[in-house]
């Protein structure tokens, strides 16, 4: 795991927003050192437990030195160095079967000692790791949990991917499944292609084909997503019971006003959840862009149908509880039992290359054409809400389980450009409008000016890759820049406020700039005493003539006044600028607020020195 998402979650403990303990998933574990300190052997079992759970779970890492419910700096009690972290790589090897090759090592976080120890991903191709004369474990969500030949209930046979939906479920046969569920199975594929193989296919081979049902030592085993995907509504409702969808319409209070429950077979679920959403709850907007009509919708339905079968497909089956769909006066809720695995985070599912909790479910929609691609649910969600003129999906993790929200409001003249750059674009005109630059305009629309680090935080990328979204957005003039340094700062274009039809944002980030620039100006001859020309042109990227003019109007503002000639001029705060924004406490606060911490005392400073 790379050190920079581990860096990420730290964070989260440091600022105080998670403890460790609900940071912990399927490919990250934290412990605390003070119990353990200089006992070795404690570490070397610690060690070597965890490097079987993970290794027969596609990998992970330990931090040591973070305790499991505390938040905030305190959080982070640290190690000592002095560890021997070669003879641990050897220990651990000798403690395991086969042995596994741990990689230690210290790190530095925030002045704080911490070690890291890697465990690699291997496949045995069937085989376990386990320590030595003792049980199998791998790790399930945040737990370290056995791994059994065979159970009541559910015998796992991929434990390497940790594929829960291809489990085997013993007391099911091909003949106690709903076999006609596989016509609307067909149905979906000749949609896309009359001349699919699987078309010519009977049921029982078809089943097959798609993984629902396999075989095991000679005999015909049920998949778990074939009970999932086949099961009869009886049989999910007595063995399968979390396996369900709720759709509520809430207040804003979350009191429940309506509520519907669905527990059947996956298909039917999701498609009647779609069909009440779209019946009880969707708005719909056509509007013309100057060049086509549009349809906007308060869902758009494919980003209805893409975050359910996302919820449902990466889900966690081993939790008691259900898929729910909320529907607020102002925004619609998805969310699904479980955390973000395989290193997916909020902050990067949308670059996150695509990992799955249960690979079979998404396979199986893929093969039937439900879903276009395998892993790129996030950003078809991510580009229809754009479409529809809304901002970008919000996910987050709360607790033991994953939520995405949309938000109701609908920016009409942005959906309009959008759907005409995309018009312009296919008739051989124009540029096109990658989702990065959409997700960068609607962000602008709302904000005002956006700097990098914003850039690459909301793109979810590197400040290299943002740095390079933005320049080709200046070259496209869809941008300008503003400032220099550290200061240097993006809004859009005249000619993008102009086909947004939104004349007065620009004027009014104008305006905006001009304030900040008096601001800085305030702030530097504050801190030097006094400014010249050549720091202004230098301090905002600007001609000599235009650092002219913002000290023109600064000096008959009467916020500074001139000394000196010629190459000596320079210019200082005017001291009845004090004394004149006294008069008016309200409008000195807000010229101040930005750089005088003292702004919101109910005493004003009597002197210049005293900002």
């Amino acid at each position: 795991m790379e050190w920079k998402y581990i860096e990420d979650e730290l964070d989260k403990i440091w600022k105080g927003q998670q403890c460790a303990e609900e940071l912990e998933d399927q490919c990250i574990e934290f412990k605390s050192m003070i119990n353990i300190k200089n006992d070795f052997k404690e570490l070397k079992e610690i060690c070597s437990k965890y490097a079987v759970c993970f290794t027969n779970s596609n990998g992970g890492t330990i931090i040591f030195g973070v305790e499991d419910r505390i938040k905030g700096p305190e959080a982070f009690t640290g190690c000592e160095k002095g560890i021997n972290l070669q003879k641990l790589v050897s220990d651990v090897f000798k403690n395991t079967e086969p042995g596994i090759q741990i990689e230690p090592k210290y790190q530095n976080y925030n002045n704080v000692e911490l070690l890291e120890v890697n465990i690699p991903n291997v496949d045995l191709k069937g085989s376990f790791y386990s320590l030595k004369n003792s049980i199998r474990i791998h790790r399930v969500g945040a737990d370290c949990l056995p791994i059994y030949d065979s159970t009541k209930n559910i015998n796992y046979i991929s434990p390497l991917e940790l594929d829960y939906s291809r489990s085997i479920v013993p007391e099911y046969s091909w003949s106690d499944l709903d076999h006609s569920i596989l016509n609307d199975f067909r149905e979906f594929i000749q949609r896309k292609n009359k001349n699919h193989d699987y078309l010519l296919l009977n049921d029982y081979d078809f089943t097959k084909a798609l993984g629902l049902i396999t075989e095991k030592k000679g005999e015909e085993v049920v998949t778990l997503a074939g009970v999932l995907f086949l099961g009869k509504t009886n049989d999910i409702e007595n063995d399968i019971p979390n396996s369900e969808i709720i759709l509520m319409e809430m207040d804003d209070n979350d009191n429940i006003l309506t509520r519907y429950d669905y527990r059947e077979s996956l298909i039917k679920m999701i498609f009647k959840a779609q069909d009440k959403f779209i019946k009880e709850y969707d708005k719909e907007f056509i509007v013309n862009t100057g060049l086509i009509d549009v349809d906007l919708h308060r869902m758009p339905i494919d980003v209805f149908r893409e975050a359910l079968l996302n919820a449902v497909t990466h889900r966690d089956y081993t939790i008691n509880s259900s898929v729910f769909i909320k529907s607020f006066p102002t925004k619609i809720e998805f969310s699904n039992p479980g955390s973000f695995i395989m290193g997916i985070t909020k902050d990067n599912i949308l670059k996150h290359s695509p990992a799955w909790r249960n690979r079979l479910i998404s396979e199986v929609f893929q093969k039937i054409g439900m879903v276009l691609r395998s892993g790129v649910g996030v950003d078809r969600i991510y580009h229809q809400l754009l479409y529809n003129g809304k901002e970008p999906p919000i996910y987050e993790q709360d607790g033991n389980q994953v939520k995405l929200i949309v938000q109701d409001h609908i920016d009409k003249e942005f959906a309009k450009y959008i759907h005409n750059e995309k018009f312009n674009y296919s008739q051989g005109k124009g540029e096109p409008l990658p989702l990065d630059e959409m997700i960068i305009i609607a962000y602008l629309r709302n904000r005002g000016q956006i700097n990098r680090a914003d850039t690459a935080r909301i793109i979810q990328s590197n400040l290299e890759e943002a740095s390079d979204v933005l320049h080709r957005m200046l070259r496209k003039n869809r941008l300008e820049d503003k400032g220099v340094g550290g200061g240097r700062h993006y809004i859009l274009s005249s000619s993008l406020y102009c086909k947004l039809k939104d004349s007065v944002g620009y004027a009014r980030n104008g305006e905006i700039e001009k304030i900040r620039q008096e601001e800085r100006i305030i702030m530097f001859c504050k801190e030097r005493g006094s400014i010249r020309s050549k720091e202004i042109q230098e301090m905002f990227n600007i001609s000599r003539t235009q650092a002219y003019q913002i000290l023109k109007k600064m000096t008959e503002k009467g916020i500074l006044k001139l000394y000196g000639e010629k190459s000596g001029t320079k210019y200082q705060i005017n001291e009845t600028f004090i004394e004149k924004t006294k008069s008016d406490a309200k409008v000195y606060k807000e010229i101040c607020k930005n750089m005088c911490k003292d702004a919101n005392k109910s005493k004003l400073p009597d002197k210049i020195e005293e900002w």
